[in-house]
């Protein structure tokens, strides 16, 4: 099959996907090891999941508005399957088939893409890579401690210096709700609104509340006075836990800040939620978790007490580029060195330079083609962002010696060959 038999097929991808080319890849696997460390400094394993799973393990389990977004299809064996739509859910799932292998309390982690049917926008995309930490087996406070310092870290490590943490209790939330006289059965479709109101504002947050059933115009107003009371006056009803929590994390500077109103969308919350907002970056928030007790029980047949989070990998390459705290090298080239050829007669001294190189654990490569001008070779050196050239002329060759020009500096000298490794060493 050839181009010139067949009609040309138009490269493309589909809207909310995307290719990453080595400059932006560099980028991302700068991060990715940064995250990956700090998640394995604070003992985390890692797991792994597939991209689809049966559809009935992820429906119901998000909420109405998050299950509109899950990819579902049939397979060709009449199966109905959906793609992954976040990495908790498939822990939950994780955590009910192979408890019995599982040492608990299970710290995990897992970066791996998911997929949702969003409408692509700033921050928004419909393939985008998650990192998430999730402790499983445990209530203790400390716990979402660490959860909390965890992420912290990864933020300061990444060069982070202004952001905070938007904190609330989903426990706190449902008992101002039910003061407002909302039954208990409509405290969770209540929440998701109170959820927008940073977005769209009250006025727009107390029409929605009416779109309810069972929640009038009156009972809006209630709801919206509860928590504009609640607003003026510091946290009451706390309880010892998550003061417990709040205690802890100021103790190891996390920034903190009670949000009220914060509610996070997803229905499986019980209790600790939190945001991370980055100042300077107006898509939204970087990474929110919180604890969720009772999701595990939807597969395990009881509940086992976990909390977590994730990491939205994408806004925090985005926020890192507008806030320019990407090293200033991050765009030079996996290879340090290109070992040039200067005809086909010197091939083999070329290779064999090559060779030293590696097996110094010296990043290079070599130029393939032994028929091309130095220039040429030069450019492409210079295009993939290599520092350096090694020449290996005639005069070189005689006198056992490499010419190493650096690319970047414009200069170059020759040095013996027998001194070349410690020389980049």
């Amino acid at each position: 099959m050839t181009a010139k038999n067949n009609q040309k097929v138009e490269p493309r991808i589909l809207k909310g996907f995307r290719d990453f080319l080595p400059d932006q890849a560099r980028k991302r696997q700068y991060a990715i090891g940064i995250i990956r460390r700090t998640f394995e400094l604070y003992g985390f394993e890692p797991l792994e999941t597939p991209a689809i799973e049966y559809e009935d393990i992820l429906l119901g389990k998000y909420g109405p508005d998050a299950d509109k977004l899950l990819y579902r299809f049939e397979d060709l064996g009449k199966r109905k399957i959906a793609l992954r739509y976040d990495q908790t859910v498939p822990l939950a799932r994780v955590i009910a088939q192979y408890e019995n292998k599982i040492p608990i309390p299970f710290e995990r982690y897992q970066i791996q893409s998911v997929w949702r049917a969003e409408n692509p926008q700033k921050g928004r995309f419909r393939e985008f890579l998650q990192c998430d930490i999730d402790i499983v087996g445990t209530s203790s406070y400390l716990a979402d401690v660490e959860v909390l310092d965890v992420v912290n870290s990864v933020l300061n490590k990444l060069g982070f210096k202004n952001f905070k943490f938007l904190f609330n209790s989903r426990i706190m939330l449902f008992n101002k709700i039910e003061k407002a006289g909302v039954p208990e059965n409509l405290r969770i479709k209540v929440s998701r609104e109170i959820d927008k109101i940073e977005k769209v504002g009250w006025s727009k947050v107390k029409k929605l509340l009416t779109n309810i059933p069972g929640i009038d115009e009156n009972t809006a107003g209630k709801i919206q006075q509860v928590f504009k009371l609640w607003e003026l006056s510091q946290p009451d009803e706390i309880g010892q836990k998550m003061n417990r929590v709040y205690e802890e994390a100021s103790k190891r500077n996390i920034p903190l800040k009670w949000d009220l109103t914060l509610a996070r969308g997803l229905d499986y919350y019980t209790d600790m939620i939190f945001e991370v907002q980055v100042n300077g970056y107006s898509a939204g928030a970087v990474c929110g978790g919180g604890r969720y007790d009772n999701l595990i029980g939807f597969f395990a047949g009881k509940n086992i007490p976990a909390v977590g989070c994730a990491f939205g990998f994408d806004r925090l390459i985005e926020a890192m580029e507008e806030l320019k705290l990407f090293p200033k090298n991050i765009l030079n080239s996996s290879s340090e060195i290109l070992v040039t050829v200067f005809n086909e007669k010197f091939l083999n001294t070329s290779l064999t330079v090559l060779n030293l190189l590696r097996k110094a654990q010296i990043n290079a490569e070599i130029y393939f083609e032994t028929d091309q001008r130095l220039d040429k070779q030069l450019k492409y050196a210079d295009k993939k962002g290599i520092l350096y050239a090694i020449i290996i002329g005639p005069d070189e060759k005689k006198s056992n010696k490499v010419t190493i020009k650096n690319l970047f500096l414009k200069s170059q000298e020759t040095v013996a060959s027998d001194k070349l490794i410690s020389y980049f060493k």
